[in-house]
């Protein structure tokens, strides 16, 4: 059922201004894991409540693996001869109109750094957070809204850079977690000739033979570790990864050259084992709607009960890869409860490239100028805490002094 709520409704346990179901016309709720997350359809313009279709009021239908979600209208168009073209986003992006003026967080797990950032807001809401990530990081927030600071991969501060996580949207309430989704041991198998099917497998990223390069200049005396894939392809591919924060000296966080160079090697294995740059990348569109209940579709059907996130092999025969892929995407009818497509894909993160060191160096130098004199009120509001790692100015018998020491 798909229902239509006011703008301002705050109950959405009851039939709202009206039941959409039965003038509808082509629902399709669209998700990107980590990504955009909404609602679109067509409404005949002289249709019961086409009037009330408009920006700002809230959308209720059903969606794969949660209860229904609520979604708010931000477009209308009213130019395709006789219909209306409806655009509504989750409710979860109501927090990118909210704003983040300045908060540090200090110390904190992802469960506490969401709670801290959604309480930091510049108006009140209804959201709640939880998470499972127990990576303890800091992260000072100015001037931001929490939509970005929870999805901007590419934001220095942001949540994705200092605690990962892949987030789930159930209404009110956001849930990062360190990986979203299970592998239920789901198997499909790449026939390229399956009407509906497609196949996209891309080499040009696979690493097979990686030479580990730790701080100032530092590397194996045997240089290079390989992948057991590396006879799987007619040469080695070779690249350079360099982990900075292997460095060899008496510091508390430094090694033993021993030390440094077990831990290159062991760094080096975990790109194979853990990030699968010796696989090719791939995505699969698989469309349910064309797909006739074949012999040769029956392997597919599977993918009706996998959700967002999900993990399932993908074999192909011909070059006798088995190639683990999530579903990434999809695109589902909450009228026929039922997938019109999904999208699978092993997509590894991409070698940083030069111009984005660059920048994430420039951006980390401007923090740190802003942290020196970084200073915030105490609880008691009599002292002050400071953060940094300049020594504090004048400081007063109470205030507290956080010198940051690496994250």
């Amino acid at each position: 059922m798909i229902t239509l709520y006011n703008k301002t409704e705050s109950n959405f346990n009851h039939n709202g201004l009206a039941v959409l179901d039965g003038n509808i016309v082509s629902p399709v709720i669209s998700e990107e894991l980590n990504g955009l997350f909404s609602f679109e359809f067509d409404y005949p313009i002289h249709a019961p409540h086409s009037d009330e279709l408009m920006p700002e009021m809230t959308v209720k239908a059903s969606v794969p693996e949660l209860s229904d979600q609520l979604f708010r209208i931000v477009e209308r168009d009213d130019t395709l001869g006789g219909f209306l073209h409806i655009v509504a986003h989750h409710i979860f992006y109501d927090l990118a109109t909210n704003f983040i003026e300045d908060t540090y967080i200090v110390n904190k797990n992802g469960s506490g750094a969401l709670t801290q950032l959604l309480r930091a807001t510049q108006f009140t809401h209804r959201f709640t957070g939880t998470s499972n990530i127990t990576r303890v990081s800091n992260v000072r927030l100015v001037r931001l809204n929490p939509v970005e600071v929870l999805l901007d991969g590419d934001l220095e501060n942001g949540f994705q850079s200092r605690y990962g996580g892949e987030i789930v949207r159930d209404n009110f309430t956001i849930s990062m977690l360190t990986t979203r989704g299970s592998n239920n041991g789901v198997q499909i198998r790449d026939k390229k000739n399956l009407t509906g099917y497609k196949a996209d497998v891309d080499y040009s990223s696979i690493v097979t033979r990686i030479m580990p390069q730790g701080y100032d200049g530092l590397f194996l005396p045997e240089k290079y570790v390989d992948s057991p894939n590396i006879n799987q392809y007619v040469q080695p591919k070779i690249k350079v990864v360099k982990y900075d924060n292997v460095k060899v000296g008496d510091g508390e966080d430094e090694f033993t050259q021993a030390e440094a160079y077990e831990e290159l090697r062991r760094l080096a294995a975990l790109e194979y084992s853990a990030n699968k740059v010796d696989l090719p990348k791939a995505t699969y569109d698989v469309e349910f709607a064309p797909l006739e209940r074949t012999e040769e579709y029956k392997d597919f059907a599977q993918l009706e009960t996998v959700n967002l996130g999900d993990t399932v092999s993908v074999i192909h025969a011909e070059d006798g890869l088995n190639i683990t892929a999530r579903m990434v995407s999809y695109k589902y009818d909450p009228l026929l409860k039922a997938y019109i497509s999904v999208t699978l894909g092993n997509i590894m993160p991409k070698f940083t490239d030069v111009a984005k060191d660059i920048n994430r160096v420039v951006n980390k130098a401007e923090q740190a100028k802003d942290n020196v004199n970084y200073a915030l009120s105490s609880a008691n509001g009599k002292n002050t805490n400071f953060y940094g790692t300049a020594t504090p100015a004048n400081p007063k018998l109470g205030d507290v002094w956080y010198k940051e020491n690496g994250d």
